[in-house]
């Protein structure tokens, strides 16, 4: 009797956690836990403000490395890799874009901080997918936290441009990028 008591409180502490310890699945559009190192369009949960996010040259630019939101509700935008410890990367970009692609934060928007790809001059952290319960199951928002003090900002949009802002984020769906939508966002 103590043999199978002592098997069954194994098993029990083995099988459950703590709420506060565990990490929460990021669900796509279709209710699939998102794949590590998985393609995404990262398309927002309301609709007639535009599509999804995609690059843009702004400023002196030369080349497209600013994140913006897609001007068409019927854009997906492009597909982005996104993995743990979180990174974000576009895996399709113009040859000019430096390689990897991965976002990152510049410090140079009086309004908010804008994300870039391949940027020299990014604030260092990481980026989180968290559970925006306010509309929906599946919705989320994307924040980013300075590693030197800890504090995040959530990315939400202005001017087009995807910035760390204190409120008013940008929720948003993951959409798992299909071949075919790839291949037809291509063709258009």
């Amino acid at each position: 009797m103590k043999t199978i008591f002592l098997a069954f409180l194994v098993i029990f502490a083995f099988s459950t956690t703590l709420p506060s310890t565990t990490a929460q699945f990021v669900y796509d559009t279709d209710s699939n836990p998102l794949n590590n190192g998985g393609s995404y369009h990262i398309v927002p949960v309301f609709r007639g403000r535009g599509g999804g996010l995609k690059l843009a040259k702004t400023g002196n630019e030369t080349c497209p490395l600013t994140v913006v939101q897609a001007r068409s509700d019927l854009d997906p935008g492009l597909p982005a890799k996104l993995g743990t410890p979180l990174f974000i990367s576009f895996p399709e970009v113009p040859d000019c874009v430096p390689k990897p692609s991965q976002w990152g934060v510049v410090n140079e928007f009086p309004i908010g901080w804008p994300v870039k790809v391949a940027s020299q001059e990014t604030v260092r952290g990481p980026f989180r997918i968290e559970k925006y319960d306010k509309y929906g199951s599946n919705d989320y928002k994307l924040v980013f936290c300075r590693r030197e003090d800890n504090v995040c900002g959530d990315l939400g949009i202005h001017n087009r441009r995807l910035v760390v802002r204190d409120g008013n984020p940008f929720i948003v769906h993951l959409q798992e990028a299909s071949e075919s939508l790839q291949i037809k966002r291509n063709t258009v």
